[in-house]
Formats: structure tokens, C-alpha cells, sequence
């Protein structure tokens, strides 16, 4: 059985799945909201879930190993969750605040999770490992992270790249040539030299410039990555702008 003959096989089982998708292809870009549920020719359309099943629009009942990425530990409409959603839905479901069930959550994790000391909740692994990284640069006051070849860590620019590498070559001896980062991504600084405007926090360049600062608020700049700089007016070792007038020049001309 070829793989052709497959794509085939499952083009005949989702009709339906298939005008779902051209009919999102229509009003959202690349036809979906996740670019990691895609994948070619085009996924199919999930309608309902039951512990470890799931059920696409055509019919098909499967087995799902990936219980949306592991989250669902209860697997699909269990019972109690539904149980438990049903009755807060009668109170809210979102709110502009704290409340006392986040609370009751962390407690109960820290106290089953001995290593975790405290506990932040996000709504993505994507904004999980951005404030990750943004608390280790600040705590180590390093800037450099490590990142799994060929893993992804989440959208945001830090991590996505090297998400689908190119198979290494033998002639690949350049640790500064990155592997390939999506379109829309600034391109990594171990690529090439930074300017003044890549290098300042936005914060840090307004107070610079519209109060004539020469040293913005360390707590603005400490969670930063620093990256090379090709102005002489940026300290980048120290966070700061060596001189007023020279800092003045060079945010000019890079603006």
C-alpha cells in the first residue's frame, strides 16, 4: 500500500471534512485557528468527543491517542467535569479577575507536585514558555536559551524556528547559520548584527527619547534579550546609553 493510496482512501471517508475546510480556508487564514491540528491534505473535522473516542463529521469514530495534547487526562466529556462545568456555567465562566477556584487549583498542585513552589496559570503552552524564558533571562540576567532541534516550544519568535529543519548537511559547519525561521519572525541574533531599534525594549527607547534619559529604569530592559549592537551610543553589557547626543543620532537613523 503506497502512500498515495492511503491519501486516497482517506479523501473517499471525508467529504464532508473536506467542505468544512475549504469553506474555512474562506474566512481564516490557512483555514484554521491551530496551525499544529493542520496537516495535508486536510485534517478532519472533529464533532464530538466521549472519553478516549472522537467522532469527525463524516462519521468516523477514532481512537485518540493525542487527547488534545494531552490535557484531557479524564479523556472527553467525563462525566464529573461536565458536572462541575454545567454548575459554574450558572454562575459565569469568565471574569475580569482573580477567583477563589485558581486558588484552590494551585494549592492543591503545589501540595501534590513537591517541585512546584508556585504556580502561574496561561491560557497556551505558547504563553507558558514565553513567560518561562522571560523569567529565567531575568533571574539569570543571561540570554541565551537552548531549544530542542526540531521541537516546537510554542509561536512566539524566541522558539519558532528550527520547528521543521532542514537534515543537516556535511558541509553545514556554520554554528551562526540558523535553521530556517517562519516568514513574520524577526531573524535570529545569531544571524546578524542588531541595530539600535532591535536591541532597546520599546519601553526603554520612548523614555530615552521623549524624556532625554541617558539610562532607561533597569526593570524595564532586566527580562530582555541584549543582542549585538551596531551603535556605539548602546552599553549593552550595562543596559545603558554611553551618550545623550550620540543616542539621539543613532535612534534616528534606524527608525
Amino acid at each position: 500500500m503506497t502512500i498515495e493510496t492511503l491519501v486516497n482512501d482517506y479523501k473517499a471517508k471525508t467529504s464532508r471534512s473536506r467542505q468544512m475546510y475549504e469553506e474555512a480556508l474562506q474566512v481564516m487564514p490557512g483555514g484554521n485557528s491551530r496551525t499544529t491540528t493542520f496537516f495535508d491534505p486536510y485534517p478532519f473535522y472533529i464533532t464530538r468527543g466521549a472519553g478516549p473516542r472522537i467522532w469527525d463529521a463524516d462519521g468516523a469514530e477514532r481512537l485518540d491517542f493525542n487527547g488534545n495534547y494531552t490535557s484531557l487526562i479524564l479523556g472527553h466529556a467525563h462525566a464529573s467535569v461536565v458536572e462541575a462545568v454545567t454548575e459554574q456555567a450558572t454562575r459565569g465562566m469568565s471574569f475580569p479577575g482573580p477567583s477563589e477556584h485558581e486558588v484552590k487549583l494551585a494549592d492543591s498542585l503545589t501540595k501534590r507536585i513537591p517541585s512546584m513552589e508556585a504556580v502561574r496559570f496561561v491560557n497556551s503552552g505558547t504563553e507558558a514558555t514565553m513567560n518561562a524564558i522571560r523569567a529565567a533571562r531575568a533571574f539569570t540576567g543571561r540570554s541565551k536559551i537552548a531549544k530542542f532541534e526540531g521541537a516546537y516550544h510554542g509561536t512566539h519568535d524566541g522558539v519558532l524556528v528550527s520547528v521543521s529543519p532542514i537534515p543537516r548537511s556535511r558541509d553545514h559547519a556554520s554554528a551562526r547559520s540558523p535553521w530556517p525561521t517562519p516568514r513574520g519572525c524577526p531573524t535570529p541574533c545569531s544571524s546578524r548584527r542588531w541595530s539600535c531599534r532591535g536591541t532597546m525594549p520599546m519601553p526603554a527607547r520612548k523614555f530615552s527619547r521623549s524624556r532625554g534619559e541617558t539610562s532607561p529604569p533597569s526593570s524595564w530592559i532586566r527580562s530582555w534579550p541584549t543582542r549585538a549592537c551596531s551603535c556605539p551610543s548602546w552599553d549593552s553589557s550595562s543596559g545603558s546609553v554611553r551618550s545623550r547626543s550620540a543616542w539621539a543620532s543613532c535612534s534616528s537613523s534606524t527608525r
